[in-house]
């Protein structure tokens, strides 16, 4: 692992290359920012541990109903858990 879209540069925390801190600022806050490379590497690489397998991953909706977040994972070939 190790490789992941969420850094910091100059103090300042970043979603892939945008400011977590302009996002408050324009969006308020509490805000919920999803990385969609980093949900995708992240099931590739789940997905990829089980390949040798007969196996559906399935997203379980009930932990989070995000539309985009389900219309990502779904086209990675993820099933959901409802």
């Amino acid at each position: 692992m190790g490789d992941t879209s969420f850094r910091y540069r100059d103090g300042i925390l970043h979603a892939e290359s945008v400011s977590l801190a302009r996002i408050a600022e324009q969006c308020g806050t509490p805000v919920y920012v999803y990385s969609l490379s980093e949900i995708e590497s992240s099931f590739k690489r789940f997905a990829d541990a089980f390949k040798h397998q007969n196996a559906l991953i399935a997203y379980s909706v009930k932990a989070n109903s995000n539309q985009a977040v389900i219309a990502a994972l779904s086209a990675l070939g993820a099933g959901a858990d409802v």
